[in-house]
């Protein structure tokens, strides 16, 4: 700490205890031990010259003539007991001295005053830590809270004013922030602990209050890696060496890698990588405490929410700063920011973005609002950024996309040479007989012959291929995967799309404590659970081969999966759960599967088909087209899927949705 005296003698507390009062010329004229091991908070009397000193290690207030720096009786401290009154200041006439810190009464953080008699009074303080006091010329008190309350007392210590935050307060969320698999979804809480919970998609670029527990997002992983003390006053360790953190250095929060080989601490200063030997990846000074992060699961994004009462998006590979978002505490306006200035956000929130212009120690800054640049409001870049991974790339694929709608409004077509590619499969055929199914095979045969019909316009033809039956083996389902993605990877500017279906059934087995989700090929063997992992195609093997898919164009997957009374002991149905599906709908991936985990998959004479591949072949040959612009978009499909599949099943079957990309799909069909 450091404090001036009234004729420009100097003050000063140190590491080592000592206190250390110099003259007006920078001369030491004596040094004292302070009597504890952290001073920290000091200032001079403006009347008499004493000096007040309070410490981050005690509740002790120690007084010091301002002149000798020799010892003067303390204010009464009776009772006293919890944490400590590190803020001192002296009231404008220096006939009160107060103080306030971590100290807590009565769950509240109050602000202590000792008048010219010694008698103490008890002021209204904080919620939070008291983290600075300043006397004001009335005689009243500006108090400052880490909740970023701001309050004024007047000259009898009655509250003036009280200003309270509108951001979140993201203490305490440690183990709050959830993020979903691909970084676009975060679910964080205005309030500290998490409470009044609200979630942020930025790819919807909305808002919301009390988000469903629909397993979208998950906490973050803090297991697997033997990082100690990384919420704790003492120094974090990992395998119990401590990390190279600065002096004083307090961690916060972690994240560990999905990877297991790697890890991210906030700190109040800094955001931090680490390996699984300790050593630093990378740093990135903070806005703030880094109060709660969280790591994406595709490995990519780093999601840290700060004292500032931000959220920022970070890449893994460096940290490199990415995106921001202020939510405001109405739970209604927020306002995205890349780091070069381009926004998003509401009309109310988008008001309160200002750049700073500093002219200097001495003078005061200029502001001017960011929309006054021009191009700076760019909803259609900010969506992009994340999936992207940096500005650049998002302002090409924005300006691509604006193109494209030029041309397809002009010429009445979807993207100019792009393909659309088709892999459907269907299988029946089983070899235990309570698994068969009737149409599993026409399914796949007609999805690819209606698609084909828009293989010469709105699309040029690209890979097909149709698996039936004894075709469609576990090894020749991923070896079509393969030719898919390798002739995925020759398109241009990745407008490419992309439709996989798999009709048959699915299942989701219990390994341990965890669940997977697995395909079931023609060769699957279902004799014993671990016979039908082995031979099945798990969703993790799924998952990568339609991420691989979806890193060089969109990519519709429609699962047509299970059917009444099918079960691997002929006893129950085959159900898909909804988060395994969730899984697979990442980035450039849409998901549309036949029924909800509790539902069974239905097929009947009438459609010689499944329910559910029935209603998106209705779907692109019925007028579903909304907007009248002679196409069949990504929400009028699933909207027409979601509301037609339940009036066939009579409300025995609902579509399970994830939508990740938007835009037209199809031409409509006669």
């Amino acid at each position: 700490g450091v404090a001036f005296a009234p004729d420009g003698r100097l003050a000063t507390t140190s590491d080592d205890g000592r206190l250390r009062l110099y003259d007006a010329d920078g001369g030491l004229i004596r040094a004292v031990d302070s009597g504890f091991a952290q001073p920290f908070g000091l200032a001079f009397n403006p009347v008499d010259g004493r000096l007040a000193v309070g410490f981050v290690d005690t509740t002790a207030v120690r007084l010091f003539d301002g002149a000798t720096l020799a010892a003067l009786p303390p204010p009464d401290g009776t009772g006293i007991d919890n944490w400590d009154l590190s803020k001192i200041a002296w009231s404008a006439d220096g006939a009160t001295l107060f103080a306030a810190g971590r100290h807590q009464d009565g769950g509240v953080h109050p602000v202590l005053a000792w008048d010219t008699t010694g008698a103490r009074t008890r002021l209204p303080g904080g919620d939070s830590t008291v983290m600075s006091l300043t006397a004001l010329p009335d005689g009243g008190l500006l108090v400052a809270a880490a909740d970023l309350v701001l309050g004024v007392l007047d000259a009898e210590g009655q509250p003036r004013w009280t200003h309270r935050p509108v951001q979140m307060d993201a203490r305490d969320q440690h183990r709050a922030l959830a993020v979903s698999a691909d970084g676009l979804v975060v679910d964080f809480g205005f309030e500290v602990w998490g409470k009044r919970p609200a979630r942020f998609d930025v790819a919807a670029l909305a808002l919301t209050q009390n988000p469903p527990e629909d397993g979208r997002t998950a906490p973050p992983r803090q297991d697997g890696l033997a990082v100690k003390n990384w919420i704790s006053i003492k120094p974090p360790t990992l395998n119990g060496t401590p990390l190279p953190l600065d002096r004083y250095e307090r961690s916060r929060s972690l994240a560990i890698h999905p990877d297991g080989d790697r890890f991210v601490l906030g700190t109040e200063w800094s955001l931090r990588a680490f390996d699984d030997t300790g050593t630093e990846l990378w740093r990135r000074a903070a806005p703030g405490i880094v109060w709660a992060v969280n790591i994406a699961a595709n490995g990519d994004l780093v999601v840290a929410a700060y004292h500032d009462g931000t959220l920022r998006w970070h890449r893994m590979d460096n940290g490199t700063e990415l995106l921001a978002l202020f939510p405001f505490d109405n739970g209604e306006d927020w306002i995205a920011w890349e780091p070069e200035g381009r926004y998003a956000g509401t009309l109310r929130a988008t008001r309160a973005l200002r750049w700073v212009v500093n002219r200097g120690w001495d003078a005061t800054p200029e502001t001017f609002r960011a929309g006054e640049i021009r191009q700076s409001f760019r909803p259609e870049v900010i969506r992009r950024v994340l999936p992207l991974l940096g500005t650049t790339p998002a302002i090409h694929a924005a300006e691509n996309a604006a193109r494209t709608e030029d041309f397809r409004r002009l010429t009445g077509g979807l993207v100019p040479g792009a393909r659309l590619h088709v892999l459907a499969i269907g299988v029946g055929d089983y070899a235990a007989d309570h698994l068969t199914l009737q149409y599993a095979d026409d399914d796949a045969t007609d999805v690819a012959t209606t698609l084909s019909e828009q293989m010469d316009w709105p699309y040029q033809p690209g890979f097909q291929l149709t698996l039936r039956q004894e075709e469609a083996t576990a090894r020749s389902i991923l070896f079509a995967f393969s030719r898919l993605r390798e002739t995925l990877a020759r398109s241009p500017q990745g407008q490419d799309l992309a439709v996989v279906l798999f009709s048959g059934h699915g299942v989701v087995q219990d390994i341990g404590e965890e669940k997977e989700f697995y395909l079931l090929p023609h060769d699957v063997d279902v004799t014993r659970p671990e016979d039908l992992r082995r031979t099945a195609i798990s969703g993790y093997v799924l998952r990568q081969q339609i991420k691989a898919l979806a890193a060089h164009g969109r990519v519709l997957v429609l699962i047509d999966a299970c059917n009444a009374g099918a079960a691997l002991s002929g006893g129950g149905p085959l159900g898909i759960a909804g988060r395994h599906l969730r899984a697979l709908a990442t980035g450039n991936v849409t998901v549309l599967a036949s029924s909800r985990a509790i539902e069974v998959s239905r097929e009947d004479d009438a459609w010689r088909n499944g329910a559910f591949t029935e209603a998106v072949l209705e779907a692109l040959t019925h007028a579903n087209d909304h907007d009248g612009n002679g196409f069949i978009s990504v929400g009028e499909l699933t909207e027409y899927v979601t509301r037609r599949l339940p009036v066939m099943t009579g409300g025995r079957q609902t579509p399970t949705i994830e939508t990740r990309f938007t835009g037209d799909l199809f031409a409509i069909g006669s």
